[in-house]
């Protein structure tokens, strides 16, 4: 049996927007043996997800020394204003450690801006995600002072070794590059190398983190009373997402 699901994320308030990604309309029925193949268009589930991202809340991120402590002292460390060991942002751009006193930090505040819309193939599902980044320096005294913006746009990838979980389709995302830009800046220009660097040992991590946690919570799949799953096997194909299952009756 082969049923094609139409299945929309939704954030609330949003329920009707016109920017709401599409069906594709364009389902191949799955061709496999197994007792039940479910289809879901996945221009329709991952386009809706991350529209929904992009109007919640979950699209800003705050990153502070506190959030930051969740990723181990190296990457709170790299933060820094001032260091010994010139492994810290206010060494690798001086401008920052000339600008901000002793135990002063530097805090990050993101904004996700636009999610470009997915294509799929059998290896997985690709799409890029349009985002800018404020950064302030934060004296220990409470003072926070604007020092520069970038803007990027970030590929990724969700991989297509998915796995089910109960009655929960469950995966990661992977971010494989970004493209950095130097927006406006308070502190003269910053070397491309010093962004990138900025990027490699604190906003991927980060970003590549929280995007996961959304994925990893599941799509959920309409539960069957009396069955239990046998062999289940996902896929990505263009335009769709497959579950097929032997199914084990119960009733």
């Amino acid at each position: 049996m082969i049923v094609v699901l139409m299945c929309k994320f939704r954030y609330q308030g949003h329920e009707n927007d016109a920017g709401i990604p599409q069906a594709s309309g364009t389902i191949a029925p799955a061709q496999n043996s197994q007792d039940l193949c479910l289809n879901f268009d996945a221009d329709e589930i991952f386009g809706s997800a991350a529209y929904a991202l992009q109007v919640s809340p979950l699209s800003h991120l705050t990153i502070d020394q506190n959030v930051l402590g969740t990723f181990g002292s190296a990457i709170q460390h790299f933060m820094q204003c001032h260091c010994s060991d010139n492994l810290c942002i206010g060494a690798i751009i001086p401008a920052i450690g000339a600008a901000c006193p002793e135990g002063g930090v530097v805090d990050v505040s993101a904004q996700a801006t636009d999610v470009v819309t997915f294509n799929f193939n059998s290896t997985g599902a690709f799409g890029d995600l349009k985002a800018t980044a404020g950064f302030q320096s934060h004296f220990p005294n409470g003072e926070m002072h604007d020092l520069f913006h970038i803007t990027t746009t970030v590929d990724l990838e969700v991989p297509s070794n998915l796995r089910f979980e109960g009655w929960m389709i469950k995966g990661q995302v992977l971010v494989t590059g970004a493209d950095l830009q130097l927006g406006s800046s308070l502190i003269g220009n910053i070397d491309s190398a010093a962004i990138q660097q900025i990027w490699d040992t604190v906003l991927k991590i980060v970003v590549e983190t929280s995007i996961s946690h959304l994925l990893e919570a599941g799509i959920p799949l309409p539960q069957l009373p009396y069955v239990n799953v046998v062999n289940p096997n996902i896929w990505f194909a263009p335009h769709a997402l497959t579950f097929c299952t032997d199914a084990q009756y119960t009733g």
